[in-house]
């Protein structure tokens, strides 16, 4: 009877703590430049000695400073060392960083899920990272497998199960999880499908058109739609990006 009530109240301090930390999450907060992190009623935890620092993801934070990251948790402890050039937030328990020069992805006790190698490396999207060697883009998934071999010049982001890749004829399509061409090679420029509405803006020639998730023409746009626009300057910023790291390496 005794054990039954040790356990009993074990669980119920656990389901306590694990509730009051529920509803009073850590958010971040500036102090004379520096980043800490306090509770939503003004208690702080982690004092604010930081030179950068993203929201709380997955119970873990991202930090920098002098260059460098890691990752703290949610008692303010430096949970992963600030040994990386650079690092992205965690998703499902694991995340792309950068060291010695190459990125790879280390799960939440900072050991490596998928090693160093490669050039760069991007924050998840709907469960997928995009990486890029010698130039050429493919994906890792969240459990740190290499879903799409790095054999595209250009690549955008997966949405519903699809993502927009740059083919040896210079031309768009779309690839599915497991890297399968669905919809081939023929566009100009292709953006990532839109979750609610299932289509996506492509361009042909000078011309624009959404289009389903078998590549259909639903129908022609006589006005460039903004989403479109956006989506063209981010590719466009991404290449700037991708160039500014490889000449900085």
């Amino acid at each position: 009877m005794k054990a039954i009530i040790l356990t009993i109240i074990t669980v119920s301090a656990i389901y306590l703590c694990v509730n009051a930390q529920v509803n009073n999450p850590l958010v971040r907060f500036y102090q004379n430049t520096k980043v800490g992190y306090k509770t939503i009623d003004g208690k702080i935890i982690v004092e604010p000695i930081y030179y950068a620092g993203s929201e709380f993801i997955d119970g873990f934070a991202l930090v920098m400073n002098n260059g460098k990251r890691g990752f703290i948790d949610e008692a303010g402890k430096e949970i992963i060392p600030l040994i990386y050039e650079d690092a992205q937030p965690f998703f499902q328990g694991i995340a792309p960083v950068k060291f010695a020069g190459k990125y790879g992805f280390i799960n939440m006790k900072g050991e490596w899920i998928v090693q160093p190698i490669f050039d760069l490396a991007y924050k998840f999207e709907n469960g997928f990272s995009k990486v890029q060697i010698n130039g050429k883009y493919g994906f890792v998934d969240h459990f740190g497998k290499i879903a799409v071999a790095c054999i595209y010049s250009q690549a955008g982001f997966f949405s519903n199960g699809l993502a927009p890749v740059k083919g040896l004829n210079n031309l768009y399509g779309y690839i599915d999880i497991d890297g399968k061409v669905v919809i081939d090679f023929k566009f100009n420029s292709a953006g990532s499908f839109n979750s609610k509405t299932n289509t996506a803006i492509v361009k042909i020639n000078n011309q624009f058109f959404e289009i389903d998730v078998k590549g259909k023409i639903i129908k022609e746009i006589k006005q460039k739609h903004e989403d479109e626009e956006r989506r063209e300057e981010q590719q466009e910023h991404e290449s700037k990006v991708d160039k500014e790291k490889e000449d900085k390496d």
